[in-house]
């Protein structure tokens, strides 16, 4: 019980710095955020000699998500591209909570999320992107390679499913990517 409750006072402190210091850097840039964030993603290599692999990296992406360190995003998509299930999640949770205005130029890699280009992926990393692609103002053509997808072979009906609900709402929410879903 005493090493639990350890792993819980490690987590909570890593969480609280993590949350504290994003805070501290929207009212001064400074190099606090930097070194927490050095910290985290060296911590998270560390994870490797536990027996508690995931769960050490997801406490270190959770404190990578509080922090939303703009210096992090190519880390975390490195993650979500390239970790198992668990950490890969994740990690997609981390970068939704970014703006878009960060993530705009990261579409590429969330296209390989979503589409599976690079390897399969979970469905629930997958939806994350998707939402990720929405926010990025897609293009017609971006909404035709949707509606291409829709006709693949691809078996993941529930994601199919939540492409078709989030194109109806976003069409329903705004005109022009009602026009824009018309035109593809």
């Amino acid at each position: 019980s005493g090493e639990l409750e350890n792993e819980k006072i490690i987590n909570s402190l890593v969480q609280t710095i993590s949350s504290m210091t994003h805070k501290l850097a929207k009212l001064n840039k400074n190099e606090l955020s930097k070194t927490v964030e050095d910290f985290l993603t060296e911590s998270f290599k560390n994870c490797t000699d536990r027996t508690d692999e995931n769960e050490c990296k997801v406490m270190y992406i959770r404190g990578l998500l509080n922090l939303q360190s703009p210096s992090s995003l190519s880390a975390l998509v490195d993650l979500a591209l390239y970790q198992p299930y668990q950490i890969s999640v994740m990690a997609m949770k981390a970068l939704s909570r970014f703006s878009a205005t960060h993530l705009q130029g990261l579409k590429k890699d969330f296209k390989k999320i979503f589409y599976q280009s690079s390897k399969r992926v979970d469905s629930s990393a997958r939806t994350i992107a998707l939402d990720i692609l929405l926010d990025l103002n897609p293009s017609e053509s971006d909404i035709a390679e949707f509606l291409n997808f829709l006709k693949s072979e691809d078996s993941a009906y529930e994601v199919k499913q939540y492409l078709v609900q989030k194109l109806r709402l976003r069409a329903e929410k705004c005109s022009e990517f009602a026009d824009k879903l018309k035109t593809a």
